[in-house]
């Protein structure tokens, strides 16, 4: 390698290096470039009388490749995989409310009511209905101060009881300890809400200490499924973008949220 390449080699790397100066986004830009640019510099000048002198050059490189791999990583790797976390989560919580929301309508019209969680898992025998709907590593818990029933899959608790309002019951899944995952709520016509974190405080919902009450998501949109779209909706719509779900105020006095925006065909079915 001449002269002239050493020197333009070096000084794509103080220039990428200076970029960070104006921002992040632009400085990794520059350094991917860079790494292309001398990869091609190295390659094209091949010598060899200069392959123990181009050694230095090519532990450059690769010291740069290393910064920009850990820098993507620090700066957007780690919450990308973070939040793919999260979202995996809420899928699975979700999925667990259907699968019991499934159950449910299988043991109810046995029973002719709601049925408990031991009923569900076979652990709580009964005359008209002693059949297993629920997997083998959904835990059946009993909170050892109120002495009630909860159930346990994964990082999330899970909740059902009946309403004694004109057929309707309710089941809700919170996280156990993680703060990050929000909570969420079915009905008997499988509405599916959702109650987002609080920035300022993780989850409103966490452990069996600070459980949601039977009645806390119940809210306009229970009584109302299909309501008019509003401003803020009507606005996304017309920029071409996904609207935002509709929100209630719960009988928690915590805005709940559709799930996905949208509601499920059984619950579409039925109102």
């Amino acid at each position: 390698m001449n002269s002239l390449s050493r020197s333009l080699f070096y000084s794509l790397y103080i220039i990428s290096f200076v970029t960070f100066l104006i921002s992040v986004e632009i400085a990794l830009i520059s350094m991917l470039a860079v790494c292309v640019i001398n990869l091609i510099i190295l390659v094209l000048k091949r010598n060899q009388n200069e392959a123990q002198s181009k050694l230095p050059h090519w532990f450059a490189w690769s010291i740069h490749g290393l910064v920009l791999i850990a820098v993507y990583m620090a700066y957007f790797g780690v919450a990308n995989i973070v939040g793919s976390g999260r979202k995996h989560s809420a899928r699975m919580a979700v999925s667990t409310l259907r699968t019991l929301h499934w159950a449910e309508r299988q043991c109810i019209p046995k029973l002719g009511r709601v049925c408990t969680i031991g009923e569900l898992k076979g652990e709580v025998k009964n005359d008209q209905f002693n059949t297993t709907l629920l997997r083998h590593d959904f835990k059946r818990v009993i909170d050892q101060k109120s002495q009630k029933e909860y159930g346990r899959l994964g990082q999330y608790y899970i909740l059902v009881d009946n309403h004694q309002d004109q057929g309707r019951w309710l089941a809700y899944t919170w996280p156990v300890n993680d703060p990050t995952l929000q909570a969420f709520c079915i009905d008997q016509d499988e509405e599916i809400m959702e109650l987002p974190i609080s920035k300022e405080s993780g989850a409103h919902y966490l452990g069996l200490e600070n459980a949601p009450k039977i009645d806390a998501c119940l809210g306009s949109l229970h009584i109302n499924p299909n309501p008019p779209q509003t401003q803020a909706q009507l606005e996304a719509i017309a920029q071409g973008k996904k609207p935002p779900p509709h929100t209630h105020l719960g009988e928690d006095q915590k805005e709940w949220q559709r799930w996905r925006g949208r509601r499920t065909r059984i619950s579409k079915s039925r109102k």
